[in-house]
């Protein structure tokens, strides 16, 4: 667990390996920003995520305030949902 910088935001970055490697950025951005991501939109079974990319993987959703940033070269789409979910109910930990 690492904790950067995103612009003025604190964002805390935690790196996973195994049979999967992936990275997860958690922020609590202080400023609201809408922008359009060309991806495509997923069902998280609790809010809405947008995957984009190719070779490289990012899922980003936003739940209860926190951003996430999943990012992965290899783990699978549902296993990214997967994370997504279990992630939602250690928010903040």
């Amino acid at each position: 667990m690492t904790e950067v910088k995103l612009g003025e935001d604190k964002a805390v970055m935690l790196r996973y390996s195994g049979k999967y490697n992936f990275t997860l950025l958690e922020s609590r951005p202080t400023t609201k920003e809408v922008s359009y991501l060309p991806g495509d939109v997923l069902d998280l079974g609790f809010t809405l995520g947008v995957v984009t990319g190719d070779a490289k993987k990012t899922l980003v959703w936003t739940s209860e305030g926190v951003e996430f940033r999943l990012s992965t070269a290899d783990l699978p789409q549902d296993e990214m949902i997967k994370v997504a979910q279990a992630v939602q109910g250690e928010l903040g930990k």
